[in-house]
């Protein structure tokens, strides 16, 4: 699955490398315009990591599955700044488990990821460039 909603924060192990880490970050799954909540991003060798330490949730990209990232600034695609992630869809031909059914989005074919630091809104353009160079580099690793 693509996108999979983790009830425990993964240890070091499963997430491997990190390169990036951006606190409250808010995340917005899909059509949604209005963020449930606000997180910690990872951006790890072997997969993005959105954290919530205060509702104790989370979502995990495997990069395989980001068929296309980029930085968004247009107003007019979204509300917000942000991290925008396709992901690739579930095929019809995979059948869920039901392991899969409790933990995985799979509607989802795309993904944002907004950093909030109001006391440095002038940083953001560059915030943004240095976590999207960072997935850049980790979803190249991926690919190797």
């Amino acid at each position: 699955m693509a996108l999979v909603r983790v009830p425990t924060k993964p240890d070091a192990a499963e997430i491997g490398d990190v390169r990036w880490t951006e606190p409250d970050v808010s995340v917005y799954v899909g059509d949604q315009t209005e963020a449930p909540a606000t997180g910690t991003l990872y951006v790890a060798e072997g997969l993005l990591l959105w954290w919530s330490a205060e509702e104790q949730r989370g979502l995990t990209v495997e990069y395989p599955c980001i068929t296309l990232h980029a930085v968004s600034t247009d107003a007019l695609a979204f509300p917000v700044p942000c991290l925008y992630c396709q992901l690739q869809p579930v095929g019809d031909d995979e059948a869920p488990t039901q392991e899969d059914e409790d933990t995985a989005e799979p509607s989802v074919d795309e993904i944002r990821f907004a950093p909030k630091d109001p006391a440095a809104r002038k940083q953001e353009k560059l915030k943004r460039e240095e976590i999207g160079g960072s997935l850049s580099h980790t979803h190249s690793l991926s690919l190797s």
